[in-house]
């Protein structure tokens, strides 16, 4: 049986940041170390894992109900997203071929250039601070993700 080697994530993502990608992307078998790699790697990062159910507000963020004197109160809880977006740090999204149709507006806002990138947040819209990057796995091969979430 052929020895086959698992790709080297490390050396992959370390040379991409190095080169200033803000925009990164890791696709191969799974278990092979996409998702360890990047949360081993990054030293601040906010992270999501997609799947067909996903919203905006996963990302985005949204309002949430807690009790408070006795009573309940809705609250905005900013998402992963908006949370990189504002400290300037790395959202990891994790299985991005698995996103429905539900979040792809989403996903295209916080994958645009950070020249352009906005995303609506309760009632103001959050640009990305300087340092925001994004690292999305996935299994499968990239021609197969949604064109918007592709370009």
């Amino acid at each position: 049986m052929p020895h086959t080697h698992a790709p080297h994530w490390t050396d992959t993502l370390a040379t991409a940041l190095a080169a200033g990608a803000t925009r990164i992307l890791l696709y191969g078998p799974p278990g092979t170390g996409k998702t360890t790699t990047a949360t081993r790697i990054l030293s601040r990062y906010h992270r999501v894992t997609l799947h067909a159910d996903s919203v905006a507000d996963d990302l985005a963020g949204g309002f949430r109900l807690r009790t408070h004197n006795g009573g309940t109160e809705t609250y905005w809880s900013a998402g992963p997203a908006a949370r990189a977006m504002v400290e300037g740090s790395t959202l990891v999204l994790d299985e991005i071929d698995h996103a429905g149709s539900a979040v792809t507006s989403t996903l295209h806002a916080v994958l645009d250039d950070a020249e352009i990138a906005r995303l609506a947040q309760d009632a103001e819209t959050v640009s990305p601070a300087r340092g925001y990057r994004v690292v999305a796995t996935m299994n499968g091969n990239p021609a197969d993700l949604p064109a918007p979430v592709l370009d």
